[in-house]
């Protein structure tokens, strides 16, 4: 009886050292488990920016949700079509974006939103043309978009669609725009008249109270141009951009000229007039 006692004791030790050797084991799994757990929120506005210009790695898994402008045609590599872009439209921003589609229809300089993710920096892919760090982005969305809407959405808008017909030249505003940094106007051209006419977009104004307000000739140049010179039966629309009204301010008049190839033909100044109450 004391062998089988001492037989029986020593499984039930060895029974007990088993066991707790496979509870460390399992306990410590899973605390790896859980210390290697990656971080999936969206980044703050103030976390994408501390990505840059090469620290992205600490954030490889995080959600990103951001605008840019598209800096090269995006190339095909290994596993999908990578773009390059500035995020944020800086310089300073220099992303790499890779997205599985092949159809897309974006080229350099096109403005586009991007959702998706942060990963390992693909610094070292011969396809694209990034440097080592530069964050990465694996896209589940890319779409086109405008630099309004982008970088300088408008905080006030004023519905117009007025039209005023000289000699067969109607100019219609069909919106104005009150944004932090300027004010843009939607114009649409058309020539009903049986002569080639011109409009003076860099002379056009915009008059509040004592103040005239000059276009913004840099700024101009992210919005889509207006042709200046209409042959018979033409239609153009394109955006003004002019440095910014004062919204607590009077209402603003709108003016610009136009001219006709046949001297015969004379224009007196278009004016509209833009409320903002």
């Amino acid at each position: 009886m004391n062998l089988l006692k001492k037989k029986t004791l020593k499984k039930l030790l060895a029974f007990a050292c088993v066991s707790s050797i496979l509870v460390t084991f399992f306990t410590g799994c899973s605390s790896k488990k859980a210390e290697t757990k990656v971080n999936t929120t969206l980044l703050s506005k103030s976390e994408f920016e501390k990505m840059y210009p090469t620290n992205s790695g600490g954030y490889v898994g995080r959600k990103a949700n951001f605008y840019a402008k598209v800096s090269n045609d995006p190339k095909s590599g290994d596993g999908g079509v990578y773009i390059q872009c500035e995020a944020e439209n800086s310089l300073n921003m220099n992303t790499l974006v890779k997205v599985k589609s092949s159809n897309l229809d974006i080229k350099k300089d096109d403005v586009i939103h991007v959702v998706g993710h942060v990963i390992k920096s693909s610094g070292d892919d011969k396809s694209s043309d990034s440097m080592d760090g530069t964050p990465t982005i694996k896209a589940t969305k890319v779409e086109k978009t405008d630099y309004a809407t982008a970088f300088d959405p408008a905080v006030k808008t004023i519905q117009m669609n007025q039209d005023q017909n000289q000699n067969g030249f109607v100019i219609t505003v069909q919106k104005v725009e009150v944004s932090k940094n300027v004010t843009r106007v939607y114009l649409g051209l058309s020539n009903t008249s049986n002569n080639t006419v011109s409009i003076n977009t860099f002379e056009s104004k915009l008059i509040q109270g004592s103040n005239q307000i000059d276009i913004s000739e840099e700024q101009s140049m992210n919005y889509p141009q207006i042709q200046t010179q209409l042959m018979q039966g033409i239609k153009s629309q394109g955006v003004l951009v002019f440095k910014n009204v004062n919204l607590g301010g009077d209402n603003v008049k709108f003016t610009i000229t136009a001219s006709s190839q046949d001297y015969n033909v004379q224009f007196q100044p278009y004016q509209f007039d833009i409320s903002l109450k």
